[in-house]
């Protein structure tokens, strides 16, 4: 085998010659180029990566018993895992079926793969202790599952040893639909072992109860994970200036090119006795000088870590990162950080814009401050999260949208980028920003998203109830506050103000105080105030299995909850003289009736109808169905609770059947507690209907 190369290194435990300045996390994998060529051998498996050990899933510990080592390289076609599982003595387990479920009825093996690694869904590969297989794509939620049939194109061995069980498996890149990954490519892996005497186990160590979690993927690189040329500065001739890799610009036109400082590289004078490079800046200096690295083509869309070590007594250096599109700059992203005075790692995370691959990493610092400081050890890497496990900022693009709204400016300082930006789509190049009219009320509302993992962002307009003048708009995502990173941030019709709104949730607004809002929490309603940042309960009730709030009703008095989300199937007979349309709704899934045609209790519920978008449905099982709402309405001030039966649907056909002898709803047992809230007149009975909340 030609070209054999390891993946994956630096497991817990793991005892690699890893500078102290670099401390790799229990969740990264990297591993050296191996030259040997042969077969699949000892001497071979020898040179692969080791995880020393697989730790229990959720205490993180080391098991008592069921200890697991596992081994990963690869070469040009596929990858290939190795693990050695202490057990005890095993009972013959039965020949399955390719894919069979009874296989986690075993003693198994479980590999989560995931060779897009920007992407939700994943591969789950499944070995069992007498070697059956199953492998499966998880596809993300609102996606369709690819069509694979990969547990065909797996080898595997499974052998029993004298203290347990191995199993050798080759993973094919080309049955992951994948190229050959370059070096510096980075994969999702999770390696997980259950079924034994110690339960679940996990590498990486995983704090959850579940292997699914995404959060707790490990990070596989291919052959390196610093993609960064001459990080060190070790190569190259010491001058005034920077080794090969890297340029200075020491002062511009803005200046009338008067000297900004010195930059040069000092033997000796880094982390581990080698090269740094050393920057003064005079105070009367701008931004320069500048440290700038080559051009790197990077993945649009993926995110990066530029880290080094700095120390010195210059206050503050900003960490940079310049987007290019055919050799013009498009973007320039950066965030400041303060300058420790021994040495330490300084790490800037960012995206690729869709626009822009080709990126040069760089350091500059504040005008106006004078100073010196150190730089060694620079490192550009792709990452899946945080060095603190914390999300990853949005990717940014440029191109202001050509009709542009005063106030914008100030959005743009506190979000470090253009909040009017547009991002690629396929072919197209869309805005991050777009203004409509409501259908429903006639208002022109915002749409704002700087994030390209959504396919929309919060609205104004999308829940109508809680911001029905589109007063306010909704910016998904987090944003850095006070403490932090943090999500809910609201801006007012103007632009002029950028608010949080307590605990990061959407609330639904007053209609004549929108500064007033209320929270829903699954058996709690709170009013908080946005401007005071004041708060107080409402009210409290017992939790229902599936409740939402819809807003509050078109007196402004109160808010109504919906319970069960969506409302409730029960039977009617139709009238073929005057039938009901499929009236499309917005959103939820209502309970169904029971096998017996009567409507099932919403506490104790467990079907549902795929039927959210209709008022009236035709079924196998039950005949004929029509949906009511149902829910609480909450005084806003009092707190006191009245649960209400009402229309769903304003259509005439459909509120006449709402009041005849041909709908079954809902009566006695717990519905004794309810008001049928109705009317004899149509036309009442219809302003009923738009008294409640849109749904």
């Amino acid at each position: 085998m030609q070209g054999l190369r390891t993946v994956a290194a630096l497991m817990v435990g793991l005892a690699l010659a890893v500078s102290p300045a670099f401390a790799q996390g229990q969740d990264d994998l990297v591993s050296p180029h191996v030259d040997d060529a042969g077969l699949l051998n000892d001497q071979v498996w020898s040179q692969a990566a080791v995880i020393e050990e697989l730790v229990t899933l959720g205490a993180m510990v080391e098991p008592p018993q069921d200890h697991t080592q596992a081994r990963v390289m690869h070469d040009d076609d596929a990858i290939y895992i190795s693990v050695h599982a202490v057990a005890e003595e095993a009972d013959e387990i039965p020949r399955l079926a390719l894919d069979d479920q009874r296989i986690y009825q075993h003693e198994r093996i479980e590999l989560f793969l995931d060779e897009q690694p920007w992407s939700e869904g994943y591969f789950q590969i499944v070995v069992d202790r007498g070697g059956n297989i199953r492998a499966t794509h998880n596809a993300a939620r609102n996606a369709e599952a690819r069509d694979i049939e990969l547990s065909r194109e797996l080898d595997v061995a499974v052998a029993e040893v004298d203290d347990g069980w191995t199993m050798q498996i080759t993973i094919p890149f080309a049955a992951l639909e994948a190229e050959t990954p370059e070096p510096g490519d980075l994969y999702r892996l999770k390696v997980c072992r259950d079924g034994g005497r110690d339960g679940p186990l996990a590498w990486p160590p995983n704090p959850t109860s579940s292997f699914h979690i995404r959060e707790a993927d490990g990070a596989l690189y291919f052959e390196t994970m610093d993609i960064l040329f001459n990080g060190d500065f070790e190569e190259g001739e010491v001058d005034e200036h920077l080794p090969p890799g890297w340029s200075a610009g020491m002062t511009s036109d803005e200046v009338d090119n008067a000297p900004q400082g010195t930059v040069e590289t000092i033997e000796g004078a880094g982390v581990d006795g080698g090269r740094a490079v050393r920057k003064t800046k005079l105070i009367s200096a701008l931004w320069w000088p500048q440290i700038w690295s080559q051009g790197y083509e990077l993945e649009p869309g993926a995110h990066y870590e530029f880290s080094l070590m700095v120390h010195g007594t210059l206050p503050t250096v900003n960490l940079r990162a310049s987007a290019y599109s055919d050799g013009r700059r498009v973007m320039r992203l950066s965030q400041s950080f303060d300058v420790p005075e021994e040495w330490e790692r300084l790490r800037y995370y960012f995206g690729v814009p869709h626009e822009a691959p080709e990126i040069r990493v760089g350091l500059s610092a504040p005008n106006m401050i004078s100073g010196e400081v150190y730089y060694d050890k620079a490192m550009l890497r792709k990452v899946l999260r945080g060095a603190d496990g914390t999300g990853l900022p949005p990717v940014a693009t440029y191109e202001p949208d050509p009709d542009q709204y005063q106030g914008l400016d100030a959005v743009m300082e506190r979000q470090g980028h253009k909040p009017w930006d547009l991002y690629a789509r396929g072919d197209e190049l869309l805005t991050r920003r777009t203004i409509f009219q409501d259908r429903e009320f006639g208002t022109y509302v915002w749409m704002m998203d700087d994030s390209h993992t959504v396919e929309h962002g919060g609205t104004a307009s999308v829940w109508p109830a809680w911001n029905a003048d589109g007063s306010l708009l909704y910016l998904s995502g987090t944003r850095v506050g006070p403490e932090g990173r943090e999500g809910g941030w609201f801006i007012n019709e103007d632009y002029s103000r950028l608010i949080r709104y307590p605990e990061a949730r959407r609330p639904s607004l007053d209609r004549e105080n929108p500064d007033v809002g209320f929270i829903h929490r699954s058996g709690e309603l709170t009013e908080a105030n946005l401007r005071t940042g004041e708060s107080r309960v409402v009210a409290e009730w017992e939790p229902y299995p599936r409740e939402r709030v819809y807003g509050l009703t078109r007196d402004n008095r109160y808010i109504f909850l919906d319970t069960p989300n969506g409302g409730l199937w029960v039977t009617y007979e139709p009238d073929p003289n005057d039938p009901i349309p499929q009236w499309g709704l917005h959103d939820g899934r209502p309970e169904a009736p029971d096998e017996d045609g009567n409507m099932k209790d919403p506490h104790e519920a467990d079907t549902i109808l795929n039927l959210s978008r209709h008022t009236v449905a035709e079924t196998a099982e039950w005949g004929h169905i029509f949906r009511v709402r149902v829910g609480l309405l909450i005084d806003r001030e009092t707190g006191e609770i009245e649960k209400v039966i009402a229309p769903i649907n304003g259509h005439e056909a459909y509120l006449r059947a709402f009041i005849s002898d041909r709908v079954n709803l809902p009566s006695g047992g717990i519905w004794d507690d309810y008001r049928l809230h109705t009317s004899d007149d149509i036309d009442e009975l219809f302003e009923i209907y738009r008294y409640y909340p849109i749904m």
